[in-house]
């Protein structure tokens, strides 16, 4: 069969790919020619290689793609490799909303805890209801919020500075 993935083509055995993820056996069952949106050719090639010898990606390869890939074509076994690395993950305010979403699509509470907590200190004089911990949508918002508070706190300031020059 032929994968299609970011453009690339790659041949394999499909009682291969069948026999190693689920959603590779289902889309088998209407051709030859599968097309994969969403994951990288790079992680797809070690998902492969991983198919045929078992042998685990190399220490390179970025885990939250491969999480995602794995959850796509639902192997576990190579998500809970992934899986594995994720104290590795390095949680910042910066990062915190998406992995915030990132532990709600994986299904990794303790990620998802991790990435409210940064959220948490974003905004330490409010108290972020723990319900929310599900909500990116709302804590979005929240942030969002925030962010066109403060601006509209600079140009009051910048207006009342000009007052003075």
């Amino acid at each position: 069969v032929t994968i299609t993935v970011d453009g690339d083509d790659f041949k394999a055995h499909g009682f291969v790919l069948a026999a190693r993820s689920p959603t590779l056996a289902v889309m088998l069952r209407n051709g030859k020619e599968i097309a994969l949106e969403g994951i990288k050719k790079e992680i797809f090639s070690e998902i492969l290689k991983y198919f045929y010898t078992d042998e685990l990606p190399c220490v390179k390869v970025d885990k939250v793609d491969l999480i995602k890939a794995a959850e796509v074509l639902k192997v576990s076994d190579l998500k809970r490799f992934g899986l594995q690395f994720l104290d590795l993950l390095n949680v910042t305010q910066d990062n915190a909303l998406d992995m915030m979403s990132f532990g709600i699509e994986i299904g990794s509470k303790k990620l998802q805890d991790n990435a409210f907590d940064e959220i948490k200190k974003l905004l330490p004089e409010k108290k972020l209801k723990e319900e929310w911990v599900d909500n990116v949508a709302k804590v979005k918002e929240i942030l969002e919020g925030k962010v066109k508070l403060e601006e509209e706190i600079k140009k009051a300031h910048e207006k009342f500075d000009q007052l003075f020059i």
